[in-house]
């Protein structure tokens, strides 16, 4: 869900209008803004049962920092922003995870290697015992 505009209007039984106005319009290209403007206008005029008074535009800076804060729901909403954190972190456990099943199949090879190793080295061994036995006996 995305937010567009904010309004501040001041309300009164038949007179109502807008004190403040802050619009979000970027997805929109520049020549068609003009037209979602006063279509937001709209709605926000039949929001408050209002139709044919003068808009006064007053600078309200903080109304251009709440549309920007509210664009990303993780900052305002609490339960989202949890989910989000929670995410992050079942990714690094399965990442986690994923190391140590590849370390233990490392582990593993390592193990066979270290076997083969071990046969070779006694192989080595008795014939290297052999070879000596033949060659410095005294006959």
């Amino acid at each position: 869900m995305r937010i567009i505009s904010l309004h501040v209007l001041k309300w009164a039984e038949e007179n109502s209008f807008f004190l403040s106005s802050a619009y979000d319009l970027g997805f929109v290209s520049w020549y068609q803004r003009p037209f979602y403007k006063e279509t937001v206008n709209f709605g926000a005029r039949t929001a408050a049962k209002w139709f044919e008074v003068e808009d006064e535009d007053l600078k309200w800076g903080k109304l251009e920092e709440l549309l920007k804060k509210y664009q990303d729901p993780k900052e305002v909403d609490k339960l989202e922003k949890l989910k989000d954190e929670l995410k992050q972190v079942e990714e690094i456990c399965h990442k986690n995870l994923n190391d140590l099943l590849k370390r233990g199949e490392d582990l593993d090879k390592l193990m066979e290697k270290s076997k083969d190793v071990s046969n070779l080295s006694l192989d080595f061994y008795k014939q290297a015992k052999k070879a000596n036995s033949r060659c410095c006996s005294l006959s």
